[in-house]
């Protein structure tokens, strides 16, 4: 809502860096102890209730969760933008990658592949007889 009210439950919703974070009340309230002991409480009793509801999901759900949890996590609107932008891409790189390696090699490029692997057996072979596969910190 526009008063920054969740439309569900009347609680505010943190904006900005403060998305998803707890909402502790004001130090100048009146009955502050009392507010952050049930603001407390309440968070407790959250915790439980979700651990009971994540023992009961079965295996697919409970995926389906933690994929949800890991696409929403709390922090400023950059930072989740820049996460999921980086999920995106390594979801497309790993989609580029299996179809690079599902496409079948013509027989020239399988030949060529068999090649480069022995010449690199090769290259190692003489590199350890010649005491040069140490490495550079010997």
């Amino acid at each position: 809502m526009s008063n920054g009210k969740c439309r569900y439950h009347g609680g505010c919703t943190g904006k900005g860096a403060n998305w998803g974070k707890h909402r502790l009340p004001p130090k100048d309230a009146a009955q502050w102890e009392a507010r952050l002991a049930r603001k407390f409480a309440q968070i407790e009793r959250d915790k439980r209730r979700r651990a009971q509801r994540l023992a009961a999901m079965s295996p697919e759900e409970r995926r389906r969760y933690d994929a949800w949890v890991k696409s929403h996590q709390p922090g400023p609107a950059a930072e989740r933008a820049r996460r999921r932008a980086n999920l995106k891409a390594a979801a497309d790189l790993r989609a580029i990658s299996e179809r690079a390696d599902a496409r079948p090699l013509s027989p020239e490029l399988a030949a060529l592949e068999a090649e480069r692997r022995r010449i690199e057996r090769e290259a190692l072979l003489w590199s350890i007889e010649n005491g040069l596969a140490e490495g550079v910190f010997g």
